[in-house]
């Protein structure tokens, strides 16, 4: 439930944090009848998961400029911080806070709770999926089925599957030679989805393939390359490893976004939970 609070931080074991945004109710307490809404999400041993007042992010420095959300994940993410013990880690982030608000005095209460999950029989939606160019249907249905409680707009549904569809045919084209099947995972993290895709085909970086110039006719550029454009230019976050004999992708889609408002960045490292 949100009662005009902050968005908290969650962290998977080993991936960055990602914002549990979800509907912005009034305060509580405000009027008798308010109705909230209600939100669940799923909290998986070595999670990490921060808890802040709005004092954080409107902290100040001493040339008016706020710290602000993306700075708070900008320094959340970063290893040293990222993998601290969540006492170490609240201490941390007031020192961080601190320094920059520099001689700035304090504008606003700043509250915090830093946790760290250590059990939990909690667990990813993992599928194996035949390794068939007929299932994609499949990966699109279970996809369909994970965000349902999000509501995501014809828009967001049609990235969605357009990345699906791209990953899981090249994953056909590739990895077919050494298995047959692939694990997915579709998980909806506040109004974000988190496709996770792994399989045990040779290394290989979707990532770091050279995207193919588009502005050179057809007949003069080198084949292949565009579906990988295209994952690229239709998702938010994406980021590859390859652990234990396996190609590891997972890719992030901020479901409520339009398509005028694209944020995206590409990693190389984010090894998948579990």
């Amino acid at each position: 439930m949100n009662a005009g609070h902050n968005p908290p931080l969650l962290a998977r074991l080993g991936e960055e944090y990602s914002f549990l945004f979800s509907t912005a109710d009034l305060v509580l307490g405000a009027y008798e009848e308010t109705v909230y809404h209600v939100h669940r999400f799923r909290l998986l041993a070595g999670d990490k998961l921060l808890l802040y007042t709005d004092g954080v992010t409107e902290a100040e420095d001493i040339r008016d400029a706020f710290f602000t959300s993306a700075g708070l994940k900008r320094l959340m993410d970063q290893p040293p911080l990222r993998n601290l013990p969540a006492e170490m880690q609240a201490e941390a982030l007031m020192q961080s806070l601190g320094q920059f608000a520099g001689a700035r005095e304090q504008a606003d209460d700043i509250t915090l709770m830093a946790l760290d999950i250590l059990s939990s029989h909690a667990t990813l939606p993992w599928s194996d999926i035949p390794l068939e160019e007929e299932q994609t249907e499949t990966i699109q249905s279970l996809v369909r089925i994970e965000t349902v409680p999000a509501n995501p707009s014809p828009h967001a549904l049609s990235r969605l599957h357009v990345i699906v569809d791209e990953v899981f045919s090249n994953m056909v084209r590739y990895a077919s030679s050494h298995g047959n099947k692939v694990m997915f995972c579709c998980e909806l993290v506040g109004q974000e989805a988190v496709l996770r895709f792994r399989d045990r085909g040779e290394a290989f970086d979707p990532l770091s393939q050279p995207l193919p110039d588009i502005s050179l006719p057809s007949t003069e550029r080198e084949a292949g390359g565009l579906g990988l454009m295209i994952i690229r230019k239709l998702c938010d976050h994406a980021a590859y490893s390859y652990e234990e004999g396996e190609n590891r992708l997972i890719i992030r889609i901020n479901l409520a976004r339009g398509p005028a408002n694209k944020i995206k960045s590409v990693g190389r490292k984010e090894p998948g939970h579990g």
